[in-house]
């Protein structure tokens, strides 16, 4: 039944083509009808289609536990060398509070705080032209001041690299166990970020 259904759909094409030979398919719809007409001839393409979705979202998954498990590690090993280790604000602590139900919301706020107190060191540092200055040349240009401890530097990156993959998939489905794991990170990598107090003292030192 389906089989004469599709095909009634591409005779329908044509004779529309050859009644009214001024009316053109645009190359969207041309794909639809195809598409149609595959998947009415051949249900089974269906289940193939869901198939190749399922995996594309699996290998996302994989791929982003993977580099979290790396960063968790690293930042492990940071933690136990790094002796300062700066508190998080309590104005912070109370919006990641607030957000707890909701990891994304708490990887945001962490990811803005981390990023508002790099650019507070920089205008700290003397780097010109803070706010048009992208984040990694920042981080560089303070870790090479001595500003951030150089092993600082790549789990930032890291945990940077992994919040913009995150920004740029919202719509890919990812456990709230995981996001809670990555926020997590954040809030550590943060941490092993100067205070300001600190970064007055190098500037005296200097």
């Amino acid at each position: 039944m389906m089989n004469y259904f599709a095909v009634g759909l591409c005779l329908m094409a044509i004779t529309v083509r050859i009644i009214w030979p001024e009316v053109n398919f645009d190359e969207v719809s041309l794909k639809l009808l195809i598409a149609a007409v595959l998947i009415l001839l051949f249900p089974e393409l269906k289940e193939v289609f869901s198939r190749l979705k399922r995996f594309k979202k699996g290998e996302f998954e994989i791929e982003l536990s993977e580099q979290v498990s790396k960063l968790a590690k690293k930042t492990l090993e940071v933690e136990a060398h790094t002796a300062n280790h700066a508190e998080i604000s309590e104005e912070i602590m109370k919006r990641i509070a607030r957000a707890s139900s909701d990891p994304r919301g708490i990887l945001m706020i962490i990811s803005m705080e981390i990023e508002s107190k790099l650019r507070r060191l920089a205008k700290k540092a003397g780097i010109l032209n803070v706010s048009k200055t992208s984040l990694i040349t920042i981080l560089n240009e303070l870790t090479t001041s001595g500003f951030i401890p150089t092993e600082v530097n790549p789990i930032f990156r890291q945990f940077w690299s992994i919040r913009n993959r995150l920004a740029q998939s919202y719509h890919e489905e990812l456990s709230d166990a995981k996001l809670y794991n990555i926020a997590d990170l954040g809030i550590r990598i943060l941490k092993l970020l100067p205070s300001l107090d600190d970064s007055r003292e190098k500037l005296d030192a200097d």
